[in-house]
């Protein structure tokens, strides 16, 4: 899906209201969501060593450079690349962000942060639900593949609603069919496995 604009977006078949300073949602617990953040930390570091490269085909880079290509960007945008894990969509990201751009790379594991390309982007340890940025603050929030690992995804999606401009986009981009990603959850098992 895709959010621009101020008002209501479409996320998932549901609809958040977003006022300047607000997204009207339910939170869970609060120590819930500390433990969720902190298995993950700890799940997604233990294998940021061996974690692939989601681009490393070259039709899956085409594909991503063609969709970012639609996305309607001023130049030298601010972008945040949330679930960053080892950067592998940075090149692209730089690209449509232009020589005087912002990109901030945010992900739950500082150890899949060590593994991105140093483009002149800003690593950032962070888990998706409360980031620190004011208001209106991107352009693009960039998530790819990232959305699955969330257990709240309505709340992550409405804190992305939250960092975006008024004329802003969010891009959630999932390369692979969902079977195939379900594969994967299933046998890697851990917080991921749904």
């Amino acid at each position: 899906w895709q959010a621009s604009g101020e008002g209501k977006r479409a996320v998932q078949g549901g609809c958040y209201h977003r006022s300047r300073s607000h997204v009207s949602m339910p939170l869970g617990g609060e120590t819930c969501l500390k433990n969720e953040i902190e298995t993950k930390k700890s799940f997604f570091g233990e294998r940021a060593h061996s974690w692939t490269d989601p681009l490393a085909k070259e039709e899956k880079r085409e594909l991503l450079g063609k969709i970012l290509q639609l996305l309607q960007l001023p130049s030298d945008c601010a972008i945040l690349d949330l679930c960053s894990g080892k950067g592998a969509a940075l090149p692209l990201l730089k690209a449509r962000a232009g020589k005087k751009g912002l990109i901030v790379a945010a992900d739950i594991a500082l150890q899949m942060l060590h593994g991105a390309p140093s483009l002149g982007q800003l690593p950032l340890q962070a888990n998706g639900y409360q980031l620190p940025f004011e208001d209106s603050a991107f352009d693009l929030i960039f998530c790819m593949a990232g959305l699955a690992h969330f257990k709240d995804p309505r709340r992550a999606l409405a804190e992305m609603v939250r960092l975006l401009k008024p004329s802003g986009e969010v891009a959630v981009i999932f390369l692979s069919c969902s079977e195939h990603i379900n594969h994967i959850h299933q046998h890697i098992g851990g917080p991921v496995h749904r």
